[in-house]
């Protein structure tokens, strides 16, 4: 049985850009397959989370920025099919690589995170752009300019209503 009373974290120990919560300490049994035994368990944990303004300007805004980026890519006119291609590729690379710069920045775990989910939304909305954008260039180069001018017309502004909407769902239910 854990001494809580005599338990607790020093008051030294800091992560710096993380706030710790409270701790918990309790006894569990463990079974161990290599004696075929179960023995008992002591845990200690303590919760971590970043600091709020951080996560806001380390984490989130960077990634809004190549989301918008992304997006302002259905501005452009159907013409310019090559470039909206290219801009959604480069936010796909860009959030990929400040994903994994981000990944190393936490401890390891084996559950997804937050921000993992955040990440997960915005490969999505990037390749659904992508796969979108490639079917303009298909009805494009099959000259079926009728289909081309509609879909522009009707993703030109609703992707901005659409993809914020989409997030503010992620942030409803998982945060």
């Amino acid at each position: 049985m854990p001494k809580l009373n005599e338990s607790g974290i020093d008051p030294s120990i800091v992560f710096i850009g993380w706030e710790m919560g409270g701790w918990n300490a309790y006894e569990k049994e463990h079974y161990y397959d290599v004696y075929d035994e179960s023995y008992s368990q002591y845990v200690f944990e303590i919760p971590i989370h970043r600091i709020k303004i951080n996560a806001i300007f380390k984490t989130f805004l960077p990634i809004t920025f190549i989301v918008l980026i992304m997006l302002s890519s259905f501005v452009l006119d159907p013409d310019k099919i090559t470039t909206r291609l290219a801009m959604v590729g480069s936010a796909l690379v860009a959030s990929v690589m400040f994903h994994a710069s981000i990944s190393k920045q936490i401890p390891p775990v084996s559950y997804l995170t937050f921000i993992d989910k955040f990440m997960i939304l915005t490969y999505f909305i990037t390749l659904m752009s992508f796969v979108f954008n490639v079917f303009m260039l298909e009805m494009h180069e099959e000259k079926k300019e009728k289909v081309v001018a509609r879909l522009h017309k009707y993703t030109e502004f609703t992707m901005f209503l659409l993809v914020p909407l989409l997030y503010a769902l992620l942030f409803l239910l998982f945060l």
